[in-house]
């Protein structure tokens, strides 16, 4: 062994080649490490990134004023659409399951898809694009695809959060919930700082907003994300 490392390696010895070789472990699970530090710090802000999207749920009453001045809606039915939507709460065993089938990227994806379409259909009824459409219906159904879509992101970003960091599952969701708080906050102060609420028809446009962002930030963040 000793002539054959010193052919090879005339200028190391054997106990340099031992030490060489642990060096090179050792650097080698270092870069290891890193990278996969650096993958959980990406997939880590993806995740946040798609959580934001289940903030958009609180939002309604930015434009639930408008709706009643451009449909002739009333307060009752603005509470009947929020209430139907707080009861499908009761079938959360259904985006958790999608969840699990799709895994965490595709089902993120899925729930910003039908969120983003949600939005868009609320637009559309708003903007009476549709007359014969009857407007209290739509909005009943429209917000519970909204809401299977906002609970399909958060059960799958909120698990690939807790098997991300397994072991501290209660500060990686905390800080989500955290951000979810408040992205709802930031994006209405955001929206009127660029278009101030001057009309009915302002207000109704935030709910196109909602749509382009929910599917922005959604699918670049499962793209980005790096566990499937």
């Amino acid at each position: 062994l000793t002539m054959f490392t010193n052919c090879l390696l005339p200028n190391i010895s054997p106990e340099g080649l031992m030490s060489s070789g642990l060096l090179g472990c050792l650097s080698s699970n270092h870069t290891m490490a890193a990278t996969t530090g650096r993958a959980h710090a990406i997939s880590l802000v993806a995740l946040l990134f798609s959580a934001a999207t289940t903030g958009f749920a609180y939002l309604s009453s930015v434009y639930s004023e408008a709706l009643k001045n451009e449909l002739g809606l009333s307060q009752d039915n603005i509470d009947t659409i929020s209430m139907f939507v707080g009861a499908a709460g009761f079938l959360g065993v259904v985006p958790g399951r999608i969840a699990d089938v799709l895994g965490s990227r595709r089902a993120i994806a899925f729930g910003g898809l039908l969120q983003s379409l949600s939005y868009s259909g609320q637009y559309v009824v708003a903007r009476k694009m549709f007359e014969a459409v009857r407007p209290l219906y739509a909005l009943c159904f429209l917000n519970f695809v909204s809401w299977v879509g906002v609970a399909t992101t958060a059960a799958a970003s909120f698990a690939a959060l807790s098997r991300l960091y397994a072991g501290h599952q209660g500060l990686v969701v905390g800080v989500g919930k955290c951000w979810v708080g408040l992205i709802g906050a930031l994006a209405t102060q955001g929206y009127r700082g660029f278009a101030p609420s001057t009309s009915d028809a302002t207000d109704i446009d935030f709910i196109l907003v909602l749509a382009a962002v929910a599917l922005a930030h959604t699918w670049l963040a499962a793209l980005a994300l790096r566990p499937a």
